[in-house]
């Protein structure tokens, strides 16, 4: 049986915009409580190629 899974960033727009005016509110203080930007993130590897680390690996739920 293939697998129906289409990989999402983690925080999709539809996620957001479903949100309540209050949580959205929470969410912003979060992020600017982050403080200023850090490093750039890599650019695109086209699938087979290894990133230089470090990265994150998000794993599928299992069905």
């Amino acid at each position: 049986m293939a697998s129906k899974l289409k990989t999402r960033p983690p925080m999709p727009w539809w996620s957001l915009r479903t949100m309540k005016d209050r949580d959205l509110r929470k969410a912003y203080r979060f992020i600017k409580s982050l403080g200023p930007k850090g490093q750039q993130a890599a650019s695109y590897l086209p699938p087979g190629q290894e990133p230089k680390a470090p990265y994150f690996l998000f794993v599928p739920p299992s069905e």
